[in-house]
Parts: structure tokens; C-alpha cells; sequence
């Protein structure tokens, strides 16, 4: 309700029917959990990644509107410094449209990787083309900006924020919880610390995402899409 109450006003004023399907894209997630060589996969990685708490980190897309040279360049070095400061945790990094990326922008990732501790997610496990598989092997996950994936995280029960270098006050997770969406490298660390010890989020806000946001991601949301769109295809 907190998306589309804000999101789509418009539909409302309009007296469209709106229908709450869940996290749709988890479907995805949860086929890839029945696969057995996924499974034995996840195994493999947690031992090469030392069995350590995981954090998984989504890079920013170079060259788009929200993020110019600057922002990346601060962006990159808050997380190399919780990188080489934490020893004891191992990062997955998800980037985007890297291939297509200047080459100073794939350097400065390149950086990052410290083998068996921080790795690529495409050099980790090169025959996973997207996120999906890898979150039963995540412990935390770093969504960049306002990014889909953190709604996919907490509705796999991982902890998860928001990553921003702009609109502080804009986003919808924020106006959910102020916790889940923060702009700064000391609240990033804070958080993942906290998770780690077992300490984020809170058991009352865990309640909170579960009754309020995250309602259904049992597999079953393009089932119900499709259901309601044979009602209006008869």
C-alpha cells in the first residue's frame, strides 16, 4: 500500500482496479531455490568465501542520471573502506552494465576484489547471469538508490537497505522506516555490524516488514497476476 499510495494517484483518481500480487520478482528466487545444482552450488561458495557473514553490495550504473563521476567515486570509497576494515566478512558485488562501462569506472571496481573475501558476482559464479541464485548465499544486501532488490532481500528474510546520494526525504522505504534507506558510510557500517551480531533490524521492525511490507513471496505472484488478467480476459 505504501508504494502504490504514493506512486499511483492518478489510478485511484481513475477508479482502477489495483490487486496486491506480492514481491513478484521473488517468484524467480524461489525457482531457483528448487534447483539441486544451485543448492550444491551456494555450498561450494560459502566455503570458498571462508563461510564468513556475506554482504551483498549492488554497484551503481555508471553514466546514468543519478550517478556522475563524483558520486561514483564516493560511492566506491565508502564501501572500499568497509571492505579492507572488516576481514572477517566476505562482500559479493553486483554491478550493472559494467561491460558497457568506461574503463576507469571497471578499473576502480577491479579494485575492490580481494579474492575469496570480495569477488565479482560474475566471477564467482559465471553461470549466474543475474541475482537471483546467489541470495540464499547472502547474509546482508546493499541496494544501490531506490533498487528493487532490497524489497527482494527482505522478502527472503535477509537484511537489507537502501544505498543514497540524492533524495534524502524521497523514498518510499524511507517513509516506511527510516533504517531502510541511508546516505551515509558510518549508517552502512552501523548496519551491517548490527546485522551480523544479530541486532538489525530490530525484532519489532522484522514484524513490521513482514505484516506490512513484504506480504507474500512464496512463489505465487505471476500466478496471481495471471489470475486476475483472466477476469478481465473473458
Amino acid at each position: 500500500e505504501i508504494f502504490w499510495k504514493h506512486f499511483f494517484p492518478a489510478l485511484q483518481a481513475s477508479l482502477a482496479d489495483l490487486y496486491q500480487v506480492g514481491v513478484w520478482r521473488t517468484d524467480f528466487i524461489r525457482q531457483s531455490e528448487k534447483i539441486n545444482e544451485n543448492c550444491k552450488l551456494i555450498s561450494t561458495l560459502k566455503k570458498k568465501l571462508g563461510s564468513r557473514f556475506t554482504v551483498g553490495i549492488h554497484l551503481p550504473v555508471p553514466q546514468s542520471y543519478l550517478f556522475d563521476d563524483a558520486t561514483i567515486e564516493r560511492w566506491l570509497m565508502i564501501f572500499e573502506k568497509i571492505i579492507k576494515k572488516h576481514t572477517d566478512i566476505a562482500f559479493v558485488l553486483f554491478p550493472r552494465r559494467i561491460h558497457d562501462a568506461p574503463q576507469t569506472f571497471v578499473d576502480k571496481v577491479r579494485s575492490l576484489v580481494i579474492r575469496g573475501r570480495c569477488e565479482l558476482a560474475n566471477d564467482l559464479s559465471p553461470q549466474w547471469s543475474q541475482a537471483y541464485s546467489f541470495y540464499p548465499l547472502l547474509d546482508f544486501v546493499v541496494g544501490c538508490t531506490y533498487s528493487d532488490t532490497v524489497l527482494e532481500a527482505l522478502a527472503c528474510k535477509i537484511p537489507a537497505l537502501s544505498y543514497a546520494d540524492i533524495g534524502k526525504g524521497m523514498a518510499e522505504l524511507e517513509k516506511f522506516d527510516p533504517s531502510l534507506s541511508v546516505y551515509d558510510g558510518d549508517a552502512i557500517e552501523d548496519a551491517i555490524i548490527g546485522a551480523k551480531l544479530g541486532h538489525w533490524p530490530s525484532t519489532d521492525l522484522w514484524t513490521k516488514i513482514m505484516n506490512e511490507l513484504i506480504i507474500t513471496a512464496d512463489g505465487g505472484c505471476i500466478d496471481r497476476m495471471q489470475d486476475v488478467l483472466s477476469k478481465y480476459l473473458r
